[in-house]
Parts: structure tokens; C-alpha cells; sequence
């Protein structure tokens, strides 16, 4: 890796691998993610999501939850 900045370049020594020491962080993280939000309130958000799409699509209101499929 090289780090470019107005006073130059620097290659920094870099120790351990991608996996699975700089992984671990970053699936920890996931994971505790995950635990703190449950996939309901992850369902509603999707839902919400796709009631607008297919409301800007149709040009009229659509209740979130009513669409299970969008075709673009």
C-alpha cells in the first residue's frame, strides 16, 4: 500500500493478512449490528423503500407493504 499526500509518498510496513486479522474486525462489527436491530424493523425499512419507488414510478400514493416485487 502507498499513501500519496502533497509531502509524498509513504509505504507503511504493514504486518498480518486481509484474513482473517483485518476480517475480524470487520465481521465483528456485523455481527453486532445484526444483534442490535432486529430484521423486522430491517423488513419495514424494505418496505418503506419499495411503496416509494413504486410511488414515484405510478405517480400516486402506494402503503408501504403492499409491494413485494419491483420490476425495473
Amino acid at each position: 500500500m502507498t499513501l500519496a499526500t502533497p509531502d509524498g509518498l509513504a509505504s507503511p510496513a504493514l504486518e498480518g493478512v486481509w484474513f482473517p486479522d483485518g476480517f475480524h474486525g470487520a465481521m465483528a462489527e456485523l455481527l453486532c449490528a445484526i444483534e442490535e436491530h432486529s430484521a423486522r424493523n430491517n423488513l419495514r425499512s424494505l418496505a418503506l423503500c419499495f411503496a416509494a419507488l413504486q410511488s414515484a414510478e405510478q405517480h400516486e400514493p402506494v402503503i408501504p407493504g403492499t409491494v413485494h416485487k419491483l420490476v425495473i
